[in-house]
């Protein structure tokens, strides 16, 4: 394993794995750097709306989607 990249990071040099590869194809109906950029851009959402890194995304999203379902 190499060192723990930065916010300075410029370039990503890894192998992935093949459910990695598969997502990010998913994301990018079938191109991976468009999924990579897809992927970037659900986080931006997401961070936008007060989701950060040490929560549980699906119980993130269960919430969010709580508060904007109409009460019964």
């Amino acid at each position: 394993m190499g060192r723990r990249a930065s916010t300075s990071t410029r370039y990503f040099l890894r192998k992935l794995s093949p459910a990695e590869s598969a997502v990010l194809a998913a994301a990018g109906d079938g191109d991976i750097v468009a999924g990579w950029h897809q992927v970037l851009a659900i986080y931006q959402a997401l961070h936008a709306l007060g989701y950060r890194n040490d929560q549980d995304v699906s119980c993130f999203i269960d919430n969010v989607n709580q508060l904007k379902s109409p009460p019964l």
